[in-house]
């Protein structure tokens, strides 16, 4: 941990099998949730930089990659794949290290304004 001058608490450097992140953004109804090997927050640039096995969920989208930053003031994350030389093994970026993104499919709703999903299991249409 580094803080200022005036104990204001600067930097944190985590070390986890994971290190786990969670934050509720402005104006959001759900949270943003991170898991890494590594993740350093600087408090002064609101930036979380997380990297090796980094796992991030937000909004029922999932990202996973080698390295990712998020900018907690504008709700931001950025990801890049393993750069040459930057792995344990001082190899570059395989498959299981490029950045992947899940996207669910937008929920469905009826003409009536009900979505899809809270009808599922419910009675079937009157005779």
């Amino acid at each position: 941990m580094k803080y200022t001058p005036d104990q204001q608490l600067k930097e944190a450097r985590l070390v986890g099998s994971p290190a786990t992140y969670r934050q509720r953004p402005d104006n959001e109804a759900e949270d943003i949730e991170g898991e890494a090997l590594n993740m350093r927050y600087q408090t002064q640039e609101q930036l979380i930089h997380m990297t090796n096995k980094v796992k991030i969920v937000q909004r029922r989208q999932i990202y996973t990659g080698h390295h990712m930053t998020y900018d907690t003031a504008r709700n931001v994350l950025k990801a890049r794949k393993a750069r040459p030389g930057e792995l344990s093994n001082g190899a570059g970026a395989t498959d299981d290290d490029r950045v992947r993104i899940i996207i669910p499919p937008a929920k469905k709703t009826e003409p009536n304004g009900t979505d899809r999903a809270s009808r599922a299991g419910g009675p079937g249409p009157k005779k």
